[in-house]
């Protein structure tokens, strides 16, 4: 079992959850009129038993990334969502409880429908509150992965048409709205089996992370109106993106549009370029303060216990080690690269490796 962190989702309101719940691989099997809330209230937020059987995972937060909380004030109940410079964050529309234990049940979900095919319904919408340092590159976008194959979504920027006013803003609500067919690319033309939305960072070169607040997300297929805008140029295209992202879905975790280059120094650069895509270069020296690096020795799994809190160990495997991992030893790692050989083999019990971004 390879988990790739335990938090982050959808859950369908009562009224909602049995049509969530219908059968919708067909369009013609379900109301085409009715809306599917994703986060409506703080509830929401958190995985519910979907059976009889007890869960321990029952009240995991359902959130994708790091930073991500529930809030319920004057405004309302949104997800507030703090994306660092490692990190993107939001949603996460997975089986929260599923295994060996379970006879491969899910017995605990941040859906009533886990990982639901999105091209049953025509718009993503939901209504944000942005705030950060923007310019021509960092800008407020949004994307979504795939649970398997882990595909990742063309990246749509929270501009134009898609926005009421044609941009957000940190004061005030804006209402959003996505046509799914803009997510969309050539390997994941369905947008099915959609494991997590991510609200995104702008990287390692922006000191100022963008911060996002969101409301009242809902799938549909008769979207709210925006309000119009003029611009002296046409309204950006969605941007494409490598098409397959790793867990964390951070731009530094993932092949980048526009990595740092550095041409005099090589040891200064980022990113490599690999076939067409940009990868990031990962190094003890380039690890987030207080994170620590483990090199594997003598082929066994080293002794990650110093570094207790969530996604501040990095596992390396240099090239000739071969390591099984057998164990469930409860760490939550950030990185585990591999350029020798890893196996993930149960060893009289199940085995559990939690990581968010394996190279």
């Amino acid at each position: 079992i390879l988990a790739a962190g335990s938090s982050g989702i959808l859950y369908a309101t009562a009224a909602n959850a049995s049509r969530l719940g219908e059968k919708i691989s067909n369009k013609q099997e379900r109301n085409l009129d009715a809306d599917t809330y994703i986060y409506q209230n703080v509830n929401d937020g958190y995985a519910q038993l979907t059976t009889s059987n007890a869960s321990e995972k029952e009240g995991t937060p359902c959130t994708a990334g790091r930073t991500v909380n529930y809030i319920a004030d004057a405004d309302g109940d949104y997800i507030d969502i703090k994306t660092d410079k490692w990190s993107s964050g939001g949603y996460r529309m997975d089986c929260m409880d599923k295994g060996s234990h379970t006879g491969w049940q899910c017995w605990a979900s941040c859906s009533p429908f886990p990982n639901p095919n999105f091209m049953d319904w025509g718009y993503l919408t939901f209504e944000v509150r942005v705030s950060g340092v923007f310019d021509d590159v960092c800008k407020p976008s949004i994307s979504i992965t795939k649970r398997w194959p882990m595909y990742g979504s063309k990246v749509v920027t929270l501009e134009g048409d898609y926005v009421d006013g044609g941009s957000t803003s940190d004061t005030e609500w804006k209402r959003v709205v996505i046509p799914i067919a803009d997510f969309a690319t050539e390997e994941w033309p369905n947008v099915n089996g959609v494991k997590d939305i991510y609200f995104r960072t702008c990287g390692t070169s922006y000191s100022v992370s963008p911060r996002y607040h969101v409301r009242d997300l809902f799938l549909t297929d008769d979207p709210p109106s925006v309000k119009e805008w003029t611009s002296e140029s046409p309204t950006p295209a969605p941007t494409p993106i490598p098409t397959e992202e790793p867990t964390t879905a951070s731009p530094t975790d993932e092949p980048s549009a526009s990595p740092t280059i550095t041409m005099d120094d090589i040891l200064l650069a980022t990113h490599r370029k690999i076939h067409t895509n940009w990868y990031p270069i990962f190094g003890p020296g380039r690890e987030p303060e207080g994170n620590s690096w483990y090199v594997v020795e003598n082929n066994s799994w080293p002794d990650t216990s110093a570094s207790p809190e969530p996604h501040t160990a990095t596992v390396f495997i240099p090239a000739g080690q071969n390591v099984v991992y057998s164990a469930d030893d409860g760490t939550v790692y950030d990185k585990i690269i591999i350029e020798g050989a890893l196996t993930i083999e149960p060893v009289d019990a199940d085995v559990k490796l939690v990581v968010g971004t394996m190279v």
